[in-house]
């Protein structure tokens, strides 16, 4: 797999991009269109390796979800960097030309079996619906960390106390967050998932709310519920902005909130035992 295509048209041959604050590597929707198109030609070749019932069946574009992505993407295109002495390098320094360009303004949380192309999708019609451009950079763990030196990095940030991992400060930092629904409803079964979920809603009682977005993209259609008003509705009179945002979010799948009314953090899924006791 030539890797290479997914760097930067800037600077020179195999060179990366080190922004050493993981909090400060946020992915852009234009580069994360650009690993789309990277991947639909590839994915007929890659097979299934996570899942035990369809093991080394051939994946397809619209059924590669974001563990796929890790571990035919996200993993091997990081693992041997020039000159970096086999440490390796996340994914957003792998795609980055300037580290000032990629500060996060949003915060992206999903659950990893989330579909990867309808996840784009979602992406896209939040900033249009925000009034963003493509440019604008979120932060999601997948993209900002680098996985082969995870197990060193966790002990540096602190395993007792989350506030100096990267996630959090990136997450302080942010102006929101968009939380992404899949169709099985594994968001709400995450461990992780539901905890960035918590820190969202505590946040309520600081000097600095973060903002709550919820997406989805089921059935080829996009749609974005947002937290107050957003992007043209702003420009109107009150009851003309509420009127455009309450039919934005009329096709709004709200069937799929209901398995996050009953959520319990206890029983969610966690990759890592330890994960789940210090997340408790």
């Amino acid at each position: 797999t030539d890797f290479s295509l997914l760097a930067p048209a800037a600077g020179p041959a195999g060179s990366i991009c080190r922004i050493p604050d993981p909090a400060k590597r946020g992915i852009t929707i234009e580069q994360l269109a650009k690993v789309e198109r990277f991947v639909a030609p590839m994915a007929p070749l890659w097979c299934e390796t996570l899942n035990c019932a369809s093991l080394g069946q051939p994946l397809d574009f619209a059924t590669v979800n974001h563990r796929h992505l890790y571990t035919w993407v996200v993993h091997p295109s990081t693992r041997a960097i020039r000159g970096d002495g086999g440490h390796g390098c996340s994914f957003v320094e792998l795609m980055a030309a300037k580290a000032e360009d990629q500060l996060p303004l949003w915060f992206l949380s999903f659950a990893l079996r989330a579909n990867f192309g309808r996840l784009v999708a979602c992406l896209g019609t939040h900033a249009q619906v925000r009034g963003l451009s493509l440019q604008v950079p979120y932060w999601n763990s997948l993209y900002a960390y680098n996985p082969h030196s995870l197990e060193d990095d966790f002990n540096h940030w602190g395993p007792h106390d989350l506030r100096d991992w990267p996630f959090y400060r990136a997450l302080c930092s942010a102006k929101g967050m968009l939380l992404v629904l899949d169709e099985e409803n594994a968001y709400f079964k995450a461990c992780w998932c539901v905890f960035e979920l918590a820190l969202v809603v505590a946040s309520r009682n600081s000097a600095k709310a973060c903002l709550l977005d919820l997406g989805t993209a089921l059935d080829g259609h996009s749609s974005i519920l947002t937290e107050g008003l957003a992007g043209r509705e702003l420009q109107m009179a009150p009851l003309g902005g509420m009127y455009l945002k309450a039919r934005r979010e009329a096709g709004f799948p709200t069937h799929h909130l209901r398995a996050g009314l009953g959520v319990d953090i206890r029983w969610a899924d966690c990759a890592k035992e330890s994960d789940k006791d210090m997340i408790l």
